[in-house]
């Protein structure tokens, strides 16, 4: 799923790159970041515009992922069980 989008090839995350501090035109080439010998990766899944159609089988079709990114719709009009149903398919 993730990797039709990323490819094969994409680079994994390295933690000790969270929270570095970037300054106002820095180059990425001029960062000093610390780095252990160990490696980790971090799976992110993205999905977006749900608009009530999380299902049990869809969320037993999505690859594993450490982080979950939901963007744009979720419901169709923003009503109380709309978001009872999605907070249901956070628990999932």
């Amino acid at each position: 799923f993730g990797e039709e989008i990323l490819g094969k090839s994409a680079a994994p995350i390295k933690p000790s790159t969270v929270g570095t501090v970037v300054k106002m035109g820095q180059k990425a080439s001029q960062m000093s970041v610390a780095t252990s010998k160990r490696t980790e990766t971090v799976r992110i899944l993205h999905i977006s515009d749900t608009h009530n159609l999380v299902t049990e089988q869809l969320v037993k079709a999505l690859p594993d992922a450490d982080i979950l990114i939901h963007t744009g719709d979720f419901t169709n009009q923003g009503t109380i069980g709309e978001f009872q149903n999605f907070n249901k398919f956070l628990e999932m």
